[in-house]
């Protein structure tokens, strides 16, 4: 029999990318900043210019990480369009080697993880709601507690989920704080694994090609960095956001029920997703979907009126409301016209609210809801539109809000987007934490700012080309998904009856 040369095997293709990625991230990144090595004002504080030295040269070398994860990622992905068999075994396989190859580093990027361990501490051994400034860290008599630097003096604003979930591993790490972290980032891990898997699965159910789905997410370089890496938490909310679409999307009624208690989890762990609910509702009533979308866009716009004119927040309102990150172009604005406080920052953050909700509103009211593909069309696009264009607060960790959906849409030039957006979110994460070494080295003035000026024009151009591309050829920008498994066994089953009729 004739092989085939490994050039044109893509499970070869595919475990050589795997195998590289990790190989580059375990040495190249994760053994430099090992949790159990580096000072534990590291593991405090995070930052990763500061866990290494700072110069322009570290700077490179963790470019150049990140540049050869994609680089693997990219082919990875490519690998996975062709068939194979165990392919969707091959994902996961892949998935976990990538994911265990980002375990062994301490928090990069943000301190929020250690913040976390010490909440849930707080929860589960105290029995105080870590959600109250009464039980904030510096008022918990605990070990990691104690060790809390940064917003050690504010509550955060999880759901009860994330906190609940969050206890999974303390019967593991004991009472240091280098142990609680490494737990939780080992959580953030599985669960990225999981929201992969939960992929994969409803791409099977509406006939797309569920290995690639699941690599898309749970090898992404950025969720690397962010979850096994950086042990964030909102993967928990996207897990259960992610697996209720299976069931949200159905015609019958016991199977939507069981989507809306996962997407309650999915709330209860934290409540971003919650904006798409309007959409679930006009896929499940279509016939009113003209009243929905009329009450989304007036009652939506009336709430942020009250809310913005009336209760006036200011800088002191936590979460999503608390004003523009740098890493936005939002920013820009509100260093142009200093409204970084008062009526002005009130303003701005309104319109950018305003602006999702007459999206969503739009969406509700002109978008197609005939079939299951469609509603999962809808709820990417508006969790898309959101993180991309109206969100004045964007940590690079909640892409994993909406990139699952995203994923399992079926428009070509919204997946390359947002695969673009999430890689080159490492271009201001990585200005924000080197930017006055850059300012050193290279004289440039504004890092930051530039930085999210190629992220913005790269991601937005990249879907573009992917959407004029499929013009050229004369291919709809949307793309049809392939019939489900059952589909095409019972066409196959018809084929073959009428075959032996003749």
């Amino acid at each position: 029999m004739k092989h085939k040369p490994l050039h044109k095997r893509p499970e070869v293709q595919f475990a050589a990318a795997t195998v590289l990625f990790a190989i580059t991230w375990l040495y190249g990144l994760s053994y430099r900043t090992r949790i159990w090595d580096v000072p534990i004002d590291s593991v405090r504080r995070s930052g990763i210019s500061g866990m290494l030295r700072g110069g322009f040269s570290d700077l490179t070398s963790v470019a150049l990480v990140v540049l050869v994860a994609t680089a693997c990622y990219a082919i990875a992905l490519v690998a996975l369009r062709s068939e194979f068999r165990h392919r969707f075994f091959f994902a996961t396989a892949g998935s976990i080697v990538v994911a265990l190859a980002a375990l062994p580093s301490a928090p990069l990027t943000s301190p929020d993880t250690t913040h976390f361990a010490a909440d849930v501490r707080t929860l589960w051994l105290e029995g105080r709601n870590p959600t109250k400034f009464d039980n904030v860290p510096n008022k918990v008599d605990d070990p990691v507690a104690k060790e809390v630097r940064a917003f050690a003096g504010s509550p955060s604003g999880y759901g009860i989920v994330a906190y609940g979930l969050g206890g999974l591993p303390l019967p593991f790490v004991g009472d240091t704080l280098r142990a609680n972290v490494f737990g939780q980032k080992v959580l953030s891990g599985t669960v990225l694994i999981l929201t992969g898997l939960a992929a994969g699965l409803v791409a099977r159910r509406l006939g797309r090609n569920p290995a690639q789905a699941m690599a898309a997410v749970a090898m992404n370089p950025m969720f690397v960095w962010q979850f096994p890496g950086d042990g964030h938490n909102d993967v928990i909310m996207a897990a259960f956001g992610t697996i209720s679409l299976l069931f949200l999307v159905r015609k019958d009624w016991p199977r939507r029920g069981a989507g809306a208690g996962l997407a309650a989890l999915s709330v209860l762990t934290k409540y971003s997703v919650v904006i798409v609910a309007p959409i679930i509702a006009v896929a499940w009533f279509p016939k009113f979907r003209r009243i929905i979308g009329g009450l989304v866009a007036v009652g939506g716009l009336a709430a942020i009126i009250v809310f913005f004119g009336i209760y006036k927040p200011g800088i002191s309102t936590i979460g999503p409301l608390e004003g523009v990150t740098r890493n936005t172009p939002w920013n820009f604005i509100f260093d142009g016209f200093n409204l970084n406080d008062g009526a002005g920052h009130d303003v701005v953050i309104a319109i950018c609210y305003s602006g999702a909700i007459l999206v969503i509103a739009a969406i509700c009211l002109f978008h197609k809801f005939e079939t299951e593909q469609d509603a999962v069309d809808a709820i990417a696009l508006a969790l898309a539109l959101f993180l991309f264009l109206f969100a004045p607060t964007l940590r690079q960790w909640y892409i994993i809000w909406g990139f699952p959906a995203v994923m399992l849409s079926s428009r070509r030039w919204l997946r390359y987007g947002a695969v673009a957006f999430s890689i080159c979110g490492f271009l201001p994460t990585l200005a924000l934490n080197w930017q006055l070494t850059l300012g050193r080295e290279t004289g440039i003035d504004h890092p930051v700012q530039i930085a999210v000026v190629l992220a913005w024009v790269l991601s937005a151009g990249f879907a573009y080309w992917r959407f004029t591309r499929d013009q050229r050829a004369g291919r709809p920008s949307a793309q049809r998904a392939r019939p489900g498994r059952a589909a095409r066994r019972a066409a196959a089953n018809s084929n073959r009856k009428r075959m032996t009729a003749r």
